[in-house]
């Protein structure tokens, strides 16, 4: 289950983000959190199902480029104090994302991520 603000609004220091992300993402991440926190709001429900898979690698295979095919789960952004729905996801539908993943000594995290396209019945093949 997604609880981003799961006992409150949203937590952009939330320790979940240095575990899966670095700057520039990291700082684009806590950005869009403190939006949802400064609105007393929060994000609930089922989680994104993604697939990715690799494009490219440099540096010595510690950086990967991959498209990620995210099949978009049952949440939604809902007002804290009063749990109504502010927006909900198109459940079901796919949209692909481009990533930067980077190694460190934790694992791999996201350096940058950019939404391709959205609204999509199948992800297209990079090729």
């Amino acid at each position: 289950m997604l609880g981003i603000g799961a006992d409150g609004p949203a937590d952009p220091d939330t320790a979940a983000l240095r575990q899966t992300a670095v700057e520039p993402q990291l700082s684009a991440a806590r950005e869009y959190l403190s939006t949802l926190e400064s609105k007393g709001q929060a994000v609930r429900g089922e989680p994104d199902a993604q697939d990715p898979w690799p494009v490219a690698m440099l540096d010595f295979d510690d950086t990967v480029f991959v498209y990620d095919c995210v099949t978009l789960g049952d949440n939604a952004i809902v007002d804290v104090a009063s749990g109504d729905v502010i927006a909900t996801n198109d459940v079901g539908t796919l949209r692909l994302d481009a990533a930067e993943m980077r190694r460190d000594s934790d694992g791999w995290k996201a350096v940058s991520v950019s939404l391709i396209k959205e609204g999509l019945e199948e992800c297209p093949s990079p090729e």
